[in-house]
């Protein structure tokens, strides 16, 4: 879907959780932000369920959700 909307071909190299911890670190993101993102990533890579939003989100949010497409398109200028 990025890639059509870009225009371009991207293309993704996996890295380790470690190298990833590394890279996050180099950019001075907190440990805790650091340890919450690779935790997500573990989650997803085990097959955890992130295609879904919880009907919670727009009641602790105060907005409607909406989806990646129209986030993609919203913030283009910045990828």
């Amino acid at each position: 879907m990025l890639e059509k909307l870009l225009g371009k071909t991207i293309k993704y190299e996996p890295i380790s959780l470690d190298e990833e911890r590394k890279r996050l670190g180099a950019k001075g993101l907190p440990s805790e932000l650091i340890e919450s993102f690779l935790a997500i990533a573990e989650y997803q890579k085990a097959g955890g369920l992130t295609s879904l939003v919880s009907p919670d989100t727009e009641r602790i949010l105060g907005i409607t959700p909406y989806s990646i497409k129209d986030f993609l398109r919203d913030y283009i200028d910045f990828f």
